[in-house]
């Protein structure tokens, strides 16, 4: 065989079998937005993952020993699995006070950021507080709605504030985050005042447990989802 054949064949395999020009770069810029994306969003990766420990040890461990000791040493009472459910939904959304407080985008009047900052921190221990020991009582659901309430007028006023991307990205929060769970909530205080009869019974009790916590996990979850950008990347289309 001539030896300018087995050249090209040689070289025909080498390219074949050689990664493409732009894999490698790819992969590391790849890995690069990953770690930045982990730092500049490591509070909301906090949140999520702390979200996920929260609603696990209450929710799917509510008869480990040790919850149930720990839940007796703070309220003095052991809870339904229903309520264990709605106490880790309200726990996180105590820690996401806590977010708001440590990562709170300042606005031009240091005054309004001030006053906004005392009530988001005093509103939210306060509430949060107060609606995690009134359980079993008629008075807990208006504590959860008036967290959902806090949780929105925050949002509104960050939105009314802010221009640009940050205007963008709160008026997002308020209509896929606040907006449905205010409705939803309304719409069991609503009943719960029309069904007053049977509020203290243990069925009824069970609903709104459940609907409550239901409705703060999904809320989270959605500001979670809106805070990384992810509606904004499905809604907003490619430029060619």
């Amino acid at each position: 065989m001539p030896e300018e054949i087995v050249d090209e064949k040689t070289n025909s395999m080498s390219v074949a079998n050689a990664p493409s020009q732009g894999s490698v770069p790819n992969q590391s810029a790849k890995a690069t937005g990953f770690v930045a994306s982990l730092k500049e969003h490591f509070g909301l990766w906090l949140m999520a993952v702390s979200g996920a420990l929260l609603i696990f040890c209450f929710g799917f461990g509510a008869d480990w020993k040790w919850m149930k000791q720990l839940v007796y040493d703070v309220l003095g009472m052991q809870l339904t699995h229903s309520e264990s459910w709605e106490l880790g939904a309200i726990t996180w959304s105590l820690l996401f006070g806590g977010y708001y407080y440590l990562t709170f985008p300042f606005l031009p009047k240091d005054r309004v950021n001030r006053l906004i900052l005392l009530v988001l921190s005093v509103g939210t221990v306060t509430l949060c507080t107060a609606a995690g020991y009134s359980l079993r009582r008629p008075v807990h659901f208006t504590f959860v709605l008036a967290i959902g309430v806090l949780f929105c007028v925050i949002d509104f006023i960050l939105f009314w504030w802010h221009i640009g991307e940050r205007h963008k990205m709160f008026l997002e929060t308020l209509w896929v985050a606040d907006a449905p769970m205010i409705a939803g909530l309304l719409t069991l205080f609503c009943f719960q005042i029309y069904s007053k009869h049977v509020v203290e019974t243990a069925e009824m009790q069970i609903f709104l447990a459940g609907a409550i916590s239901f409705q703060l996990i999904v809320s989270n979850v959605v500001f979670i989802l809106s805070q990384f950008g992810i509606f904004r990347r499905i809604w907003i289309e490619p430029e060619n």
